[in-house]
């Protein structure tokens, strides 16, 4: 979608496959990819709302592990519990983990072999389905294919036979993994990566089982103005409107993590509602 800028009564079209090579005192140099060329953007206040950088000690123990175990430029690489990769005893949670996922592929004879019950080199619509469902938690990857089985099967089924054949899965499970994507960088994810991990630190110190981390989409929400708001939960609602502030807000207060934060939160809002946002400097 292309950008439509207006500077001084000039409107200036920012084209996609752009990038931002500077950001001098007044006006961003831009790199226009698909010709190769550069021209300036004039501006009388840049705000900078995209890029995402490491912090030192990140930065730092990445280069202390390798590319071999860290390969990721926007956090450390976790496996399903957490740990980071290429360690013992680290772990990370939030904006500076990045999950590193099951690849499907990488075990495809192994996993063919264990969805093939009846061992006829081929695996009938039940023991495709039988598969998913025993490996959908170990491979969240997999969950899509458990919710339309009868679509996906005939999806795969590439020869018609009623019947998916060793190469058939293989491209199945080639997309599967092709469908993973990271978390996002939400405090949602974060809360629910944080009660895991002090779970399972507490049943690695007792000697029990440790599951690994799933996480499990519970929605959002965003404020737009104006009373209004955006939002989604699965299953329950999705739209906007001033109905779904409420809800937002009544979501927001919800999660404060105590009865104190949840009094100032509210205070603030209603003396911004009776006397507006304080925007004074001093």
């Amino acid at each position: 979608m292309n950008i439509l800028k207006k500077f001084d009564r000039e409107l200036i079209v920012v084209k996609k496959n752009c990038r931002v090579k500077q950001v001098n005192k007044d006006s961003v140099s831009v790199n226009d990819k698909s010709s190769n060329s550069s021209y300036d953007i004039p501006f009388g206040m840049c705000v900078w709302s995209t890029g995402i950088k490491q912090v030192p000690l990140v930065t730092e123990l990445v280069k202390i592990l390798g590319k071999d175990n860290q390969s990721n430029r926007l956090g450390l690489v976790v496996d399903s519990y957490l740990k980071v990769k290429g360690t013992e005893n680290i772990y990370a949670i939030g904006d500076c983990a990045i999950v590193e996922p099951l690849k499907l592929k990488k075990e495809f004879i192994n996993l063919f072999e264990k969805a093939d019950i009846n061992k006829d080199g081929t695996l009938t619509k039940e023991e495709l389905f039988q598969f998913i469902k025993s490996f959908v938690i170990e491979y969240p990857q997999l969950e899509i294919y458990s919710e339309k089985m009868e679509k996906y099967f005939d999806v795969f089924d590439l020869d018609k036979s009623g019947s998916i054949s060793q190469e058939e899965f293989g491209k199945l499970l080639e997309s599967a993994d092709n469908n993973i994507k990271s978390f996002p960088s939400t405090a949602q994810v974060a809360a629910q990566q944080g009660t895991y991990l002090g779970i399972a630190l507490s049943n690695i110190a007792k000697g029990n089982k440790v599951d690994k981390f799933k996480y499990k989409h519970l929605g959002s929400f965003a404020y737009i103005g104006e009373f209004q708001a955006v939002g989604e939960v699965p299953g329950m609602l999705k739209g906007g409107g001033m109905a779904v502030w409420w809800i937002w807000r009544a979501v927001y207060l919800f999660k404060q993590v105590s009865f104190r934060n949840m009094c100032l939160v509210s205070f603030d809002w209603m003396k911004a509602f009776v006397f507006g946002r304080d925007s004074s400097r001093f």
